[in-house]
Formats: C-alpha cells, structure tokens, sequence
C-alpha cells in the first residue's frame, strides 16, 4: 500500500468531508483520522486514506468494525468539478479514476510515479494482491529489528535500476510499443517487492485505459527480514451518486476479471491433467489391461472412441497453447491461493513454491554454461517428445479403435511415432516426412495424424532451442 502520512490542508479537508457527507458515500464519525498527498499524473487530485478507528461504522447500515479500517480514494479539489474515486478494490476502480480525473503520463517520471501507484492499489498480480515499488534504494520495506547487513544487500540487489547520477533514486526506462493504437504501450523493467522477495518484472502500460500488466521475470533477491504489505484492514466505500450504472457495471466487471483469470487457468490445467492421464493410460489397454477403457465406456458408452479423440486433442490443443507444457508452475501455485487462501504456507504451497524455484533457474539458463544448458535442452526435448508420443498413439487409437484390438499394433504405432520424432529432432525440414516410414508398417498410422505430430515435433524443437538460447542474450541486453 501507499503510505500516506501528510494532513491535508483545513478548506481541503472540509471539502473532502462534506462531499462524503452530502452525496451520501459515507458517514464519519469521531475520532476519524484523515491523511492526504497529491499525485502528479491526475490534476488537483488528493490520494487520500480515512482511517476509522474500532468500534465504530462509515457506512449507513454496516456493522461496526471491531478493528481500525483504512479507506483509500481519489478527490479532485477543484470548485465545481470535484470528483470521488474509491481505490484499493481492483483494477476496475483504478480505470474509473483514469476516466474521471484524465490520467496523464506525458514522461518517464509520470509513468513511473503512475505504475507505482497502480501496484500499490489495484490488487493485481497472481494472487490479486497490493505490491511495492520503490522509489529508490532506501525505500524497500523491511520488519521491525532487521539487521543493517540484510538492508545493504536487499539494496545492492537493486543496482542495475539505479540511476548513474545519484546511484540512489531508481531509474525505469520506458520503451513505446505497438502496431495499431489499441495495442500501444509503455514497456518497463522495474523491481517489485511482493513481501519478503524482490522480482524484476517486465510490465506494460496500455495507452487505452491506462491498465497494466506485468511478468515476474527474475528472482533478484528474498530474505525474511523484508517486510509484508501492512495488516491494517482496508475498507470498502460505494460508489457516488453520479458514477453512471454503465460505470459500476464496467468497474465490477474488470475487478471480477483479475480473480476470474485464475479460476479459468486452475480449470484449465486440472482438466489437462485429467486428460493427460486418460489419454497416455488408454495405451496400457491396448496391450490388454482394461484400466481406462471401463471409464470411458461409463461416461460415453458406445461413443468412447470419439471421447478419446476429445480428450486426445485437448492434450495437444494445450500442449502447444502453453508453448508445449512449459507450464507456468508460479500461475498454478497463484491460482491456488486465490482460491483457497488459507493454503498459504502449508507443505503443498511449500512444494510449489521450490517448483517455481526451480522452474524459473531453468527457462532462464543465463549462468549456466554451454554444456550444461546443451544437456538441459535435451533433457527436456525428450520429455516432451515422449508425451507427444504417447498422446499421438492414443489420438491415433481413437481414430481408429479398431486397432488397439490387433496384437502388436499398439506399440508398431508407438515405433513409428519415436522413429519419426528421432530423426526430425535436428530440424530437419518435413519434406521427406512420409516417404521414410517402412511401407509395411504405414497402414498403422494415418496421414492426417501424422501430419499434425510432425508439426508438433518440429515446433517443439524451435520452441526448445528458442527458450534456450535468446534468453541468454535478452539477459545481457537488460544488463548492459
């Protein structure tokens, strides 16, 4: 969150009181405690946080609170065009400000200023959630009694973002991106702190409505000692009278979404799972174990060949949609906490989290040296062609089940599928794809199949060598 610590000014502060007063957006009661500061990328706008002490309610008809409540909003000032925004909800209250007090980042220093802003207060991010970034070396946040050793390396850590002038205050380099107008953006590197970790994250500004998006993008330091987003609990105030339904509508649609995309992505991946383990089990009963046949005869009856099929596709449609199972482990823990939690911190959180770990040492390989990273490369390039293997033969099966009934046939098409995938492994150009199989053994596999496995193969290959190798070179450029 943003730490507001200014008083407001006498006039400035009757003003914000009675316009919560008279549009009826809140009550305030005694002992209140109103901070405010202005912002440079809105005109004669206040960001304002009204602290409630407990025991008391803001709002007609609520409860009162047992414990002090922050509530965090925008006021323009002006005599006659004054404005109220409440923030800290979501992105959709983040658009409406930008709507109503013209957001304006005509400079580096606006956008930085703005992005800080919008990480504070949008709760974004996977899991949806408030996010620091600094304005200089000394502005990390750490816990109370941490030792000056841990402070200097949390600050060494940020060197590359420093400015070369004073070596203190953070520089971001914005980059302008896109082809069409709906497309332009504002690219950045910057470093984040999300709690006890520090991540350079690559993000974007959108021109349109002025929303960002971001990618953590390296790991560039943790320790204990760095400090969580305060506890104090933040309150939630309605929207005024004069905010179109249209607005609210939009505004709630937009807060809905930050959350809606990680329900989406957990369903997604759970039901890629399931399918993985239905299609590459169906192989066991093609060499006479009926373990998956039972089940898919229970949920289609006859029709089981064409749910295979389906489930076959969806392992490949997926395969390629996640640049070919390189799953984003970091998106699936996120996902996770959104939905449950109260899962944070248990051993399954534990284990995702060293997963990430990992994950994110690997796909980067910018320290690793040649050798390494050539084993790495074909560690993972037969992993993936072992499943595409595997999910091809059980496509193949379920186009037609008739041969998972003919002895052999099962693993002639395995044969054929890694033979394939064997010699078209140094990318060498699919032209003479068909012409090399055994004429004997063609009849097991059919040519639209095999078509779309060679695609598969030879996109994977590109994919790995590209992971593999412009990372490197994208690590130096940002390193320069």
């Amino acid at each position: 969150m943003w730490e507001i610590q200014n008083t407001p000014a006498y006039a400035a502060r009757e003003a914000i009181l009675a316009h919560l007063i008279h549009n009826r957006i809140a009550q305030v009661p005694e002992g209140h405690r109103l901070f405010a500061e202005t912002v440079p990328f809105y005109a004669d706008t206040l960001l304002c946080c009204l602290v409630v002490p407990g025991g008391t309610r803001i709002l007609i008809g609520e409860k009162k609170a047992q414990d002090d409540t922050a509530f965090y909003f925008l006021f323009r000032t002006t005599p006659g065009q004054q404005q109220f925004v409440p923030i800290a909800e979501g992105p959709g209250n983040i658009w409406l400000a930008n709507r109503h007090l013209e957001l304006k980042i005509g400079n580096d220093d606006l956008r930085a200023a703005y992005a800080r802003f919008y990480f504070a207060f949008a709760r974004t991010g996977r899991p949806p959630t408030f996010r620091h970034l600094p304005a200089s070396s000394d502005g990390l946040r750490f816990k109370d009694g941490c030792p000056p050793e841990t402070r200097w390396k949390a600050e060494g850590a940020l060197w590359r973002f420093l400015d070369t002038a004073t070596r203190t205050k953070l520089r971001i380099d914005f980059q302008r991106r896109g082809l069409f107008p709906t497309r332009f953006r504002f690219h950045a590197h910057a470093p984040v702190q999300y709690g006890t970790e520090i991540h350079d994250i690559d993000f974007n500004i959108w021109q349109s409505d002025g929303h960002v998006t971001d990618t953590k993008y390296e790991l560039i330091y943790t320790s204990p000692d760095l400090a969580e987003e305060p506890k104090i609990k933040v309150g939630h105030l309605p929207l005024p009278g004069y905010i179109t339904r249209r607005e609210r509508w939009y505004t709630r649609f937009k807060n809905f979404k930050a959350a809606l995309g990680q329900l989406l992505y957990m369903a997604v991946t759970l039901v890629f799972g399931l399918a993985s383990l239905l299609a590459l089990g169906f192989i066991v009963d093609g060499f006479g174990h009926q373990l998956v046949r039972p089940i898919l005869e229970t949920v289609a009856g006859a029709g089981w060949p064409w749910l295979l099929f389906a489930l076959s596709t969806y392992c490949v449609l997926h395969f390629a949609a996640t640049t070919f199972l390189t799953l984003d482990i970091e998106r699936i823990r996120s996902s996770v906490l959104t939905v449950r939690p109260s899962l944070s911190g248990s051993w399954f959180d534990e284990w995702l989290y060293r997963a990430a770990r990992r994950q994110v040492m690997r796909d980067r390989a910018t320290r690793t040296g040649v050798i390494r990273r050539i084993v790495l490369a074909l560690t993972f390039l037969a992993t993936w062609l072992t499943y595409l293997v595997l999910v091809f033969t059980s496509l193949q099966l379920s186009w037609r089940p008739a041969l998972a009934a003919e002895p052999g046939a099962v693993m002639q098409i395995i044969t054929i599928f890694a033979q394939q995938a064997a010699q078209y492994i140094p990318m060498v150009f699919y032209f003479v794809g068909r012409s090399s199989l055994d004429p004997a053994k063609r009849h097991f596999v059919d040519l639209a199949v095999m078509l779309v496995f060679q695609g598969a193969v030879g996109l994977l290959v590109i994919r790995r060598i590209h992971r593999f190798w412009t990372s490197t070179s994208r690590a130096h450029r940002l390193r320069r």
